[in-house]
């Protein structure tokens, strides 16, 4: 698990995925990782984000989240920083990037690594052996988000000759993620007046279909509360927990979460542990149904450095009082009764 002091807007940051890197000067400017436009897309009310529960709308400094050094290991002033060329590279004018730089941004990744193999790490490969310089530059467009076709390479720009196995033959409209992202992470319930986490979310992954591709996809969510009002957010993230083993049948169709959805039409993510002190979250594969709004539920954790108690934790609320979800829509009707049913 991990846990650990986040700011709330680093948070954003990790949600909307939005780079925070760039280099090419041509593109520099319209790029993710200068405008970081990705965290106010997200956040803004006018996409329903949590700005509706804050009332605050997002400052210049929000978006000037950075690590301690550059790449070149020189400390970053917070005052003086803009993006710039040595944020990922040695130094200016060179090719060469500090891989450890992708990390000390991308936080979500370097977790990763702690928590769960992935089949390309194990072979040595690294970031810019999948991402591009379209990704990290930007190719001159002024995208609103990592999820707005920023990405260029997809599993089949190297995995051109899938196998014609029977489980890739019927599950034509699953993206390669819906089976082969072995787990999603959330540093779920991030407190926004301690900018404190209660824990570390594994072994799940959320199903919904992705707008842009129409496909079923693996994908992740967030939670987070201010005062007592909570909130959770659902995106498309793909995690680099990647296996060369795919999901069983059962591991999917009619699986504990299917079925308590089925007979219950509720899906809890998360529910209070009072022994620990801790929020738990449902494991295994979890469908996004088609009245996700209604049926998807959380406990959510408060925080109070002068309780003794369970490190200052208390439950906070049960229930969310609002919903986001951008780029994905849930499985439909027909969608959720084929998960329903058992395999032979």
């Amino acid at each position: 698990m991990f846990t650990g002091k986040v700011s709330f807007m680093f948070l954003i940051l990790i949600l909307s995925s939005a780079f925070l890197r760039a280099q090419d000067p041509l593109t520099i400017e319209r790029s993710l990782h200068y405008t970081r436009a990705g965290a106010d897309y997200w956040y803004c009310a006018e996409n329903g984000g949590f700005e509706l529960i804050t009332g605050m709308k997002i400052s210049k400094d929000c978006v000037k989240c950075h690590p301690e050094n550059n790449a070149a290991g020189n400390r970053i002033i917070h005052e003086k920083y803009k993006p710039g060329c040595t944020d990922c590279h040695v130094k200016s004018g060179s090719k060469e990037v500090n891989l450890q730089s992708c990390l000390d941004c991308h936080t979500y990744q370097a977790a990763e690594i702690g928590i769960a193999e992935d089949v390309h790490r194990l072979k040595g490969m690294t970031c810019i052996d999948c991402h591009t310089a379209k990704d990290m530059h930007g190719d001159g467009s002024v995208p609103l988000s990592i999820y707005d076709g920023v990405i260029e390479n997809k599993c089949e720009s190297c995995h051109k000759n899938i196998s014609q196995s029977q489980s890739h033959t019927v599950h034509e409209n699953l993206d390669c993620s819906a089976c082969h992202v072995s787990t999603q992470i959330a540093c779920f319930n991030c407190h926004f007046e301690s900018g404190k986490i209660n824990t570390g979310m594994k072994d799940y992954i959320l199903l919904a279909k992705n707008t842009l591709t129409q496909k079923i996809q693996a994908v992740n969510y967030m939670g987070l509360s201010f005062g007592d009002r909570t909130f959770l957010a659902i995106s498309p993230y793909k995690a680099h927990t990647i296996t060369r083993e795919g999901r069983k049948c059962g591991d999917c169709h009619a699986n504990y979460n299917v079925q308590y959805y089925m007979k219950n039409k509720k899906i809890a993510l998360t529910w209070w542990d009072e022994r620990s002190g801790m929020l738990n979250n449902a494991k295994g594969v979890i469908p996004v149904p088609p009245d996700w709004q209604k049926s998807i539920t959380a406990d959510f954790a408060g925080f109070d450095p002068s309780l003794n108690k369970n490190r200052g934790w208390f439950l906070l609320k049960r229930g969310i009082d609002r919903k986001q979800m951008l780029f994905l829509e849930p499985l439909d009707d027909a969608a959720m009764k084929k998960l329903a049913e058992k395999m032979k």
